[in-house]
């Protein structure tokens, strides 16, 4: 099955960095895309919408694409470093 994970954040985010760790260390594959710079705020809380987040203040916001070309929202700031982790077991 293959994956593609979305990380959303910032260049100083600490738990940014420990999402993409996660995802490194398991092999998977991501796109790490800062706010402001890589994408807009507009398009990124436009994007938050269309996922159905349901946390939209914390930091990463982690989406995951799968074979089907369907977005699913993983979660955000350490409620979604959780998920991921319950995801890549």
């Amino acid at each position: 099955m293959s994956k593609l994970f979305l990380v959303y954040g910032t260049e100083q985010c600490t738990l940014c960095k420990q999402a993409t760790k996660m995802l490194e260390q398991q092999q998977q594959t991501y796109l790490y895309k800062i706010v402001g710079k890589d994408i807009t705020q507009t398009d990124f809380f436009a994007m938050l919408e269309a996922v159905g987040a349901t946390e939209t203040r914390s930091l990463p916001q982690i989406v995951m694409i799968g074979d089907d070309n369907l977005a699913t929202y993983v979660g955000a700031g350490q409620k979604g470093l959780i998920e991921l982790a319950k995801m890549l077991k």
